[in-house]
Formats: C-alpha cells, structure tokens, sequence
C-alpha cells in the first residue's frame, strides 16, 4: 500500500500544471522539459548554497542567484547536484538584479537530471507565485481527501447492508467501465489488476480489477482505500469464524472430556485419575493404599477420583484397577502421568473410558460417521483450539511422531533439528497427554480427522 506521503504526491500538480498557471505566466524553461511530469508538494525560497539539507523532495525552489553569482563553478556544480540528490521539482531563478544569464552547465544539469529549469527574465513577487501554488496544492490534497472519505463511507456502507457483493457493486460505480472479482483462494487467472488482500503477513484474498488501462491517480488511491477495507473485513471475519469454531470445540470437549478438577492439585510426582460408576466402596481398597492422596467428586453419572503419590504405587493401583474393569466393574482408568500439567489429562481419559468403553478401534465399526468425527475432534479439542499456523505446525508433528515411533526419525523426516522436535513435543503433551507408544487413540482420530474434515488439521 502506498504511504500518506506517496498518497500527497498523488494529489499534487504537476510542473506542466504549474506552468500553466498564470503565476508562472512570466517563466521561461531553459532545460529539464522531461522532467516536466514531477509533483509539486511546496513552494520554497532560498538564497543559501546548501539548502539541500532543509529540503524533503518535491520543492519548487525559486531563488534570485545572490549565492550563485559569486560561487565558482565547483560550487554551483555542487549545489545543483545536492538539490537533485534531495529530488526537487523544478529549480526557479531570477536572472534581474544579481545574475543576468546562467552559465552552460545549469542547463545541462537540468537535462541530466530530468529536473526543470525555470528562469524570469524580469522581476517577479516570489510570495505570489508561493501562495498561488500551495492554494493548488492543498485545494488539490483536500479534494482527494474528500474523495477518498466519501468512496470509504459507500464501501462501508455497501458491506453494511449487502455483504461482499455491495461492497463491489458501490466500489463499481466509482470505477465506471472497469470489472471487479474477488479472489478469496489464489489471485485468479488473465489479464487485470491485482490489489493483495493482506492481514499481517498473510494473504487473504485478491481484488482484481479489468481492465487495468484508464484508471487515473485517483482510482488507484481508490482501490487501495477499497484493499484495506475488505483485507480489515476479511481478518475480522476469519477471527469471529475462529472464536465459534474454538467455542464449538470446547463445548465438544467439555461432553465428552469434562475437565472437573477445579484448579492444580499439589505437588506429587505422578497421578491417575479414575472413574466409577457404581459405588464407591467397590474400590475402597485401592483408594485407601499407603502412600496416596485422593482427591474425589461425585457427579450425576459417576465418581471421579484423583490419585497422586509415587509413579510405582500408583502403576500397581493401576493394574488392579484395569483388572476390575475387566471382570465388570464400571470404572474408567487413565493412565499414570507424571507431571502436574498432566492432571487434568488422566481425569479426561478416566471419563472417557467409563463413557466410551477403552479401545478407540472400536470407533472403525460404527456406521456413523458424524460419531467418528465427533470422537477425533473431541480428542484433538486442544490441539484444534490453536491458530491455524500453530495447529498445522503441531498436526503434522504429531502426525509424523506416531507414525516414526522414533523421535530422532520423526525430527529427520520433518527436516528439524532435534531440540526443536522436543519443544513441539513438550507443547503437544501439554495439549494431548503423554506421546508413548500406545496413544493408538491419537492416531486414529489424526486419521478421521484427515480423511473426513483435512482441513481442520
């Protein structure tokens, strides 16, 4: 996009508009005639040699030769070149009181540099060719600001009331004799114009405009204002479209991994969590083991219990545990985690497993689809909560991890260095739980995921 200043240059009068003003009705051009098409920003007056340094570019400098009539031609030669090196418009010099004829090499400077020349052959007001120009200039940046906020109130007004397609169709008609398209996916194909759509460093889309020939200065500034419009209306429907979906699987998540654990329990160096749906005496013995803590919850479905204490302990309670499940018992057993940011992790799987039964390959003989991919989504909640970038990032890590089974394979596969794998692991763990060799939960919902919604992941 432009900057406010190359949007001011926009705006300005050209030289050829400047001569054509009866201010500079008594100038004369000695050289620079293809320099004629540069923009007047302001009008400057000044009698010193090095006035290059309180220049910015785009000045009309006018001045009555004072200095330069008594500069060698070292001197004169610098000046010249310090004022092209700032880029002004066009030098103007008095040839009446103190020099009457410019030497040949102001001329020839003034083709050179593509600069105009001018010079006034007889005494002239340098005050009114000032006012008369910056009048025109700034009649001409107020006229363009106009423009610009009246075009922004349509556009804006378009999107309000009829979406995308109001908002082109009032770009439209300020555009007469041009087509507009919108490229959401790609910049599209042929001939035209194209104006990135562009939110931070990604491109959301492209506006497109045919044919590209006859748009003024103007209706470049335009459909600049229009790009920043729809890229600003595109964002901000990305991120409410995001908000719902995350909504959506948090309240996903919330159905099938209730996370009923107010808060971090205290320090233990492992833990596992269990759900019972039947009384609670029917694990009394497992509960009241030497050595653990148990924190527990009864909800209308079930009890849930947290256990925490050392990781050997709690591995024997959870063989006996899983042995109860299997002789009948309905009890759902997480797995033993170390950690406590893997709390809340072993308390999910407890619920789940009491819900859903234990093995997930059980879900590839459920006709349902809707219910598979509710599961995979439901398992990968957390990970499907990040933003795109992170979650495509996160995903193909996973994916590639449970697939090597190795992690210095998995680190080569993804062209990464292996420390690299690790802070992608440790951040994956803290999303889904520990990455053992048994997560075959986690491969199949990568792979409903990827073969049912691949675009979620």
């Amino acid at each position: 996009m432009k900057s406010k200043r190359q949007d001011v240059t926009l705006s300005a009068p050209t030289m050829a508009e400047a001569l054509a003003h009866p201010a500079l009705a008594g100038a004369e051009l000695l050289g620079g005639e293809g320099g004629l098409g540069r923009r007047i920003l302001w009008v400057h007056v000044s009698e010193l040699l090095d006035v290059a340094r309180f220049l910015q570019g785009g000045e009309l400098l006018l001045t009555t030769g004072m200095a330069l009539a008594g500069a060698d031609r070292r001197t004169q030669e610098a000046y010249l070149d310090s004022l092209a090196e700032r880029g002004i418009a066009a030098l103007g010099v008095e040839l009446v009181q103190w020099i009457r004829e410019l030497p040949p090499w102001f001329p020839a400077w003034a083709e050179s540099a593509g600069i105009p020349l001018l010079v006034f052959r007889q005494e002239v007001r340098f005050e009114d060719i000032g006012q008369a120009l910056c009048t025109l200039i700034l009649s001409r940046r107020t006229a363009l600001l106009e423009t610009l906020e009246a075009t922004t109130e349509a556009l804006l007004q378009g999107l309000s009331r009829e979406g995308l397609g109001g908002f082109l169709e009032a770009l439209k008609a300020r555009l007469p004799g041009h087509r507009l398209s919108l490229h959401l996916e790609g910049a599209g194909e042929g001939p035209g114009l194209r104006l990135p759509l562009r939110a931070g460093l990604e491109t959301l889309g492209t506006l497109c405009v045919l044919p590209p020939e006859g748009l003024d200065e103007a209706a470049h500034l335009v459909l600049e204002r229009a790009a920043l419009i729809l890229a600003a209306h595109l964002a901000m429907a990305r991120a409410q479209e995001e908000a719902k979906r995350r909504e959506a699987l948090e309240r996903l998540s919330a159905f099938f991994f209730p996370d009923l654990f107010p808060g971090f329990p205290p320090y233990h160096p492992a833990w596992l969590g269990l759900a019972l749906g039947a009384k609670e005496g029917v694990l009394r013995t497992l509960l009241t083991r030497e050595g653990l803590e148990v924190w527990s919850w009864k909800t209308p479905d079930f009890h849930l219990f947290l256990l925490g204490g050392p990781k050997p302990l709690l591995e024997e309670v959870h063989r006996e545990a899983e042995a109860r499940a299997r002789s009948g018992v309905p009890l759902g057993v997480g797995p033993v985690v170390e950690g406590v940011h893997l709390a809340h992790h072993t308390l999910r799987e407890a619920t789940w497993r009491l819900r859903c039964g234990k093995d997930p390959l059980g879900l590839l003989l459920v006709p349902d689809p809707t219910l598979r991919l509710a599961y995979a989504r439901a398992r990968l909640a957390l990970l499907l909560a990040l933003p795109p970038r992170r979650r495509r990032i996160l995903g193909e890590t996973l994916g590639v991890l449970l697939e090597e089974g190795n992690r210095a394979q998995a680190a080569r596969r993804l062209g990464i260095r292996r420390q690299s794998l690790y802070r992608r692991l440790e951040e994956l763990e803290i999303l889904l739980g520990p990455l053992g060799p048994g997560r075959v939960d986690l491969f199949l919902a990568l792979k409903i995921l990827r073969e049912m919604a691949p675009g979620e992941i």
